[in-house]
């Protein structure tokens, strides 16, 4: 098995990623990096040790600025999502990553799901896609000390959870859009909520993301003979009951999902990449940087 060392205890890495490590046939959990040393082990410790891969769970304004140390240590990159601030820093790393033979994936772990593969699979039966509906967004929370709130580390919505709908939306109708609107509202100095409609050839697709919403996590597929309908598609529990649901003309039909956890299956992908995803994390972070 390849060890892989941490970067950062958020708690997306305590609660989700660090068990899938512990589950894994592929990985062997090494040390823990963190600020102030509460593990006993430096970011600089990890990056001196003898793991092969490190997982970079730090607040996004970070992820350029670490993702570029453990890729020039000679380690495999896995960066927690949004991958970096800007296109021009994504790129950077990932030419760092293909120079060096390294492997470099975001973190995006639900692209992983079968739930992806089952929606993909079912779209002929929709007929010509005329409309995409993808939104993710929850309450605020109630530290407003948390990163997603401290600008100067990359907080606010635009970096924290639109990176879910936008790379959705993309994998369902491409890249190609011809205009877009946007719409953002602010919360003193972080962006805390947008909503985006893209227009395309003969569709078009409408977003919304953010904190202070009620919880809302679904996408919804409108086509030409159907509709499609699922929640918990972007953060769904290993053991999960939401049914894919396909209405024509009333009449609905629910389709079963695999139960199965993506974080798990994320780390399978990055230790042996079967696609690759670059071009989906550039694309999204071409179009962020448009507004």
């Amino acid at each position: 098995m390849t060890k892989i060392g941490l970067i950062g205890h958020s708690s997306i890495s305590r609660r989700s990623v660090i068990p899938a490590i512990q589950k894994s046939n592929d990985f062997d959990l090494g040390n823990i990096g963190t600020r102030d040393n509460r593990s006993g082990y430096s970011y600089q410790d990890i990056l001196d040790s003898d793991v092969d891969s490190i997982y970079v769970s730090l607040p996004v304004g970070l992820h350029y600025e670490w993702g570029k140390k453990v890729l020039e240590s000679g380690k495999h990159l896995l960066l927690e999502k949004t991958f970096t601030t800007s296109l021009e820093e994504g790129k950077e790393l990932f030419d760092i990553a293909e120079s060096s033979n390294l492997n470099c994936m975001e973190a995006l772990m639900y692209q992983f799901h079968p739930l992806q593969k089952q929606i993909k699979d079912l779209l002929p039966r929709l007929g010509k896609i005329r409309c995409v509906e993808a939104h993710f967004g929850f309450p605020h929370l109630d530290n407003k000390k948390d990163i997603r709130y401290q600008k100067n580390l990359g907080g606010g919505a635009k970096l924290d959870c639109l990176v879910y709908p936008l790379s959705f939306v993309f994998d369902i109708l491409g890249y190609e859009y011809d205009n877009f609107q946007e719409l953002c509202f602010w919360d003193e100095d972080i962006d805390a909520r947008g909503y985006i409609m893209l227009e395309f050839q003969d569709s078009l697709a409408n977003i919304s993301y953010g904190f202070g919403h009620s919880y809302r996590n679904e996408i919804l597929i409108w086509g030409e003979d159907s509709i499609l309908k699922v929640k918990r598609v972007f953060s769904r529990p290993e053991i999960c009951d939401e049914k894919i649901e396909i209405s024509r003309n009333g009449v609905t039909k629910t389709f079963d999902v695999k139960n199965s956890d993506h974080f798990l299956n994320m780390l399978s992908e990055f230790k042996n990449p079967s696609v690759d995803l670059k071009k989906n994390t550039l694309k999204r972070l071409d179009f962020m940087g448009e507004f």
